[in-house]
């Protein structure tokens, strides 16, 4: 289904500059859909059926504290590269003002850095996947919220990439950040395990990005009642608005039950969200 240059959004054409191609990108990620719904299907498979059961598979923890090093590190290093490459869009944006910040495309997809970003933000929701296998393999619980999460993002951004408009800047620039923040976290603490009681202080983190993002999607639900022209898609809109609110929730119960309510979590830290 290629992206034709009739369908693309309106404040993109003032933009004389090097472009992304994001019509290539768009026609690669569309390609990779029903390798995404397969793998998303193994992914609850796995989580479901197998997991419970390898949890009791006793592997080397030496290779396994290795292992979880290498992965949040490289896991952090792209996240950090992709934040670094949409922060000069993002500046650009939040100085034209709000209104253009959650409502004009602009050059969020176009632009040789951030449009290269967005399109390895959503490759890399399909190989964060990988996080549950780890934690299995490290004999870990998995929670609801831990594998609702990652198999939900994944089509989220897969099946509404370039689609949601300006909606996504806000939710992608700052899921790239926070994301830089919380795979260092994870990488560090397997080398200072001292440093877990700044547990809480991540999970503060990813509820912020919720917040931002919902509050930037009622700023663009305000705008669009009252008559301005908003380059998103209204059907996107509510869905994507359902999804942040829903992540919200279970992560503030996660922090609550953890971290308020819970005195041994509250005091050690050693209560997280991977």
């Amino acid at each position: 289904m290629p992206l034709l240059r009739s369908e693309r959004w309106a404040s993109e054409a003032w933009y004389s500059g090097p472009e992304y191609d994001v019509n290539a990108a768009y026609d690669d990620l569309y390609s990779y859909r029903p390798l995404i719904l397969f793998t998303d299907l193994v992914y609850v498979l796995f989580v479901w059926k197998i997991a419970p059961r390898a949890r009791g598979i006793k592997l080397d923890p030496k290779l396994l504290k290795d292992v979880s090093i290498v992965w949040n590190c490289f896991n952090a290093i792209t996240s950090i590269y992709m934040f670094v490459l949409l922060v000069p869009e993002l500046k650009m944006a939040l100085g034209n003002g709000w209104y253009y910040t959650t409502c004009r495309v602009g050059t969020f997809y176009t632009g040789q850095s951030s449009g290269h970003a967005m399109y390895l933000f959503c490759l890399s929701k399909l190989w964060e996947l990988g996080d549950t296998v780890l934690l299995v393999a490290r004999g870990r619980k998995l929670m609801f919220l831990h594998y609702f999460h990652h198999s939900v993002v994944v089509i989220q951004v897969m099946f509404t990439y370039y689609g949601a408009g300006s909606m996504a800047r806000l939710g992608t620039d700052m899921n790239a950040f926070v994301h830089s923040l919380m795979y260092s976290y994870f990488a560090l603490v397997n080398v200072f395990p001292q440093i877990r009681k700044y547990a809480p202080i991540i999970t503060v983190l990813q509820l912020s990005q919720f917040v931002v993002a919902c509050v930037g999607m009622l700023s663009l639900c305000g705008y669009v009642l009252s008559g301005y022209d908003c380059e998103t898609s209204k059907t996107i809109l509510p869905i994507h608005f359902f999804i942040y609110v829903m992540f919200f929730l279970l992560f503030m119960k996660f922090f609550m039950d953890n971290y308020v309510n819970n005195k041994d979590g509250r005091k050690n830290g050693t209560r997280k969200v991977e």
